[in-house]
């Protein structure tokens, strides 16, 4: 088992004073493929605009809110995927063929298992994953989370922010090594 836990850092563009630390870690589990991602955000939540709890779906568009994010390249290889993980519950899968091409919805075997803990001060959500048809091979992750406050102003987080706009898709900012 190989734990990777790092600091996201906002984007120079927008930040968010109601956030005190995001962090996030990826580690993974038994089984070729299965991946267990934790982010653990800090700060003044009541600030926050926090989806409630609702029925774990598949569900698009979950990047324009408060979400968690997790883009996974297996290395040497231009596609990748994307996974949205929203507070609610809700989630979202994609593949890419390259930079922002060839995006469909990704096929899982079984949907994510998403666990979510919020208190006044903190939030906490764990998302468990199988990608498919992935095998031992080494990844490489990019962690993100897009932030919205009660003014319906977006943050966004990432381990690296490869551009003058935030843009989680680009490949620099996949900076994650897991072996």
């Amino acid at each position: 088992m190989y734990i990777t836990k790092v600091e996201l850092i906002p984007h120079p563009a927008a930040g968010n004073s109601a956030v005190q630390s995001l962090a996030a870690s990826c580690r993974r589990l038994s089984g070729p493929g299965v991946l267990l991602f934790s982010y653990r955000l800090e700060g003044d939540l009541g600030r926050l605009l926090i989806p409630p709890p609702a029925t774990p779906a598949r569900t698009d568009g979950l990047w324009r809110h408060t979400c968690l994010e997790a883009f996974v390249q297996s290395v040497g290889q231009a596609g990748y995927a994307e996974f949205n993980f929203s507070p609610a519950t809700q989630w979202a899968a994609y593949g890419f063929e390259g930079y922002r091409a060839g995006m469909t919805g990704l096929a899982l075997a079984t949907p994510p298992q998403i666990a979510v803990q919020a208190g006044p001060n903190v939030l906490t959500l764990t998302a468990r994953i199988v990608l498919p048809g992935q095998n031992a091979a080494p990844l490489r992750v990019g962690l993100t989370a897009v932030i919205e406050d009660r003014h319906e102003q977006s943050s966004w987080w990432a381990l690296r922010h490869a551009g003058d706009r935030p843009d989680f898709h680009l490949a620099p900012s996949f900076i994650l090594e897991i072996p």
